[in-house]
């Protein structure tokens, strides 16, 4: 948000009461009801808690559906996965997520979006449904981690090739800083090579820090 000629009085009020950021939620809410009354949505709206709305992503085996059911739970949001499948490497199109968030949106319990967006493209598509996060995390981990994970992991008869799962981390690394561009303001990179534990707990730090009321 520009501050343009404000006083340092002024610019100090608005990072101490984080205006920008009450601001950008109401802006959201907005775009997502698009009410008859804005001014009385709005007055309604800041109100209420402010929903929790988070975006978890990662290369394949980082880690980030476990990370984000785990959150989920501790803050009492939905579990969006729309992480591709391992097997056929399907992707996942805005639209099919799009009815979840909005159900979370309109019970006022808030979401964690695992797996996606995954490119510049998905990043438009929700942001033209009105659909923006306060955090986006991306779980960091290096191919040999996560083959080593993926590998470990499979249960008895899984089909997942090494080829597959090697096709999918370079898809996803490809890929990765188009969706970091686009979320620069609210994107946290959070290495995955902690345990499960130790990534939680630090990404709760962050999310905490938000101190949504």
């Amino acid at each position: 948000m520009s501050t343009g000629s404000l006083s340092e009085e002024t610019v100090r009020y608005f990072e101490e009461k984080n205006i920008s950021f009450i601001l950008d939620e109401a802006m959201h809410n907005v775009m997502q009801a698009m009410p008859e009354d804005p001014l009385q949505f709005l007055e309604d709206t800041l109100r209420k808690p402010t929903p929790l709305r988070v975006m978890v992503v990662g290369p394949p085996g980082s880690g980030k559906s476990t990370l984000a059911a785990k959150l989920a739970e501790r803050y009492g949001v939905v579990h969006v996965d729309a992480s591709p499948n391992a097997a056929t490497g399907e992707i996942t199109a805005a639209a099919d997520i799009l009815p979840r968030i909005t159900e979370a949106h309109k019970s006022g319990r808030g979401w964690v979006l695992d797996g996606f967006p995954e490119r510049r493209a998905n990043t438009i598509q929700l942001q033209a449904y009105g659909v923006s996060p306060q955090m986006v995390f991306e779980l960091q981990a290096p191919v040999g981690i996560t083959m080593a994970r993926i590998t470990s992991n499979r249960n008895e008869g899984s089909h997942v090739s090494e080829d597959a799962i090697m096709q999918r981390y370079r898809y996803y690394d490809m890929r990765r800083a188009e969706v970091a561009a686009a979320y620069h303001t609210c994107y946290t990179g959070v290495s995955a090579a902690g345990s499960r534990e130790e990534v939680l707990e630090q990404v709760s730090k962050a999310i905490d820090g938000l101190k949504l009321s």
